[in-house]
């Protein structure tokens, strides 16, 4: 009974006609989406710098001696920090 209702419905369901100026809006859209992609010389300058700043950090960090053990309290003081493992000062 259910289905036949549904059926009967959807068989009066007619065509829509869609707005005026409904493809000139959507392109329009596509238009400024588009338009706010980077240039291609800022994707390669931003690349470049990526690149070269992943160089320069791989450079210093395996340029150091080999062999060289850095203690926590070298860290610790190096960093201006405290090496006591309390969270509060009473």
């Amino acid at each position: 009974m259910e289905e036949e209702r549904v059926t009967e419905l959807l068989g009066r369901v007619g065509r829509v006609d869609p707005p005026p100026f409904l493809l000139t809006r959507i392109e329009a859209r596509i238009a400024a989406r588009q338009g706010s992609r980077p240039s291609p010389t800022w994707v390669f300058a931003t690349s470049m710098a990526m690149l070269m700043l992943v160089a320069v950090n791989s450079y210093v960090l395996f340029s150091g001696k080999a062999n060289t053990e850095v203690t926590v309290d070298q860290l610790v003081g190096g960093m201006n920090m405290g090496a006591s493992n309390q969270l509060y000062h009473d």
